[in-house]
């Protein structure tokens, strides 16, 4: 299950995407709410959130803020703006408009999904192959990668 907090100070905005979430990923995502920036970096953090929508003017922390919070110890969240400019910069996967149209906010939603799946896919496969142990070169030998052999490494990852 993807953990989907939704930040939004308008009550009615937050209920209402909390409603189109619900109904268009209620297998997939499991949903948090935050009423301000501060709130939502610290639920961020502490609930463990992989995605965010977030809206960027809120009183107190803005999304921008919170968003810088969030990413200093959970860099591996994503977050989609309600509004972007500034947000593209900080990394955002994706931005949405207000008012929100229900299909951009589902393809923006499954979009981050994606993301987020195949990054966990790909650790799971780091994680499971096993780490050859560089052997140590013979006396004489240089220890420098051949360029070649730098490319292959860079195409690899």
């Amino acid at each position: 299950m993807i953990r989907l907090l939704i930040a939004d100070d308008e009550k009615l905005e937050r209920e209402a995407l909390a409603e189109l979430v619900q109904r268009r990923f209620e297998r997939e995502v499991v949903l948090e709410m935050a009423e301000n920036g501060r709130k939502a970096a610290d639920t961020a953090v502490l609930w463990n959130a992989d995605l965010i929508l977030m809206d960027i003017e809120m009183p107190g922390m803005s999304g921008l803020d919170a968003d810088r919070a969030v990413l200093a110890q959970r860099p591996s969240c994503r977050v989609i703006f309600q509004y972007a400019h500034e947000a593209v910069h900080l990394g955002a996967c994706d931005y949405l408009l207000k008012p929100v149209d229900p299909d951009e906010l589902e393809a923006s939603v499954r979009r981050a999904i994606r993301q987020i799946q195949t990054e966990r896919k790909l650790e799971e496969l780091a994680a499971a192959q096993p780490q050859p142990q560089p052997e140590p070169p013979a006396a004489g030998e240089e220890a420098e990668e051949s360029p070649e052999e730098g490319e292959n490494s860079q195409a690899a990852l």
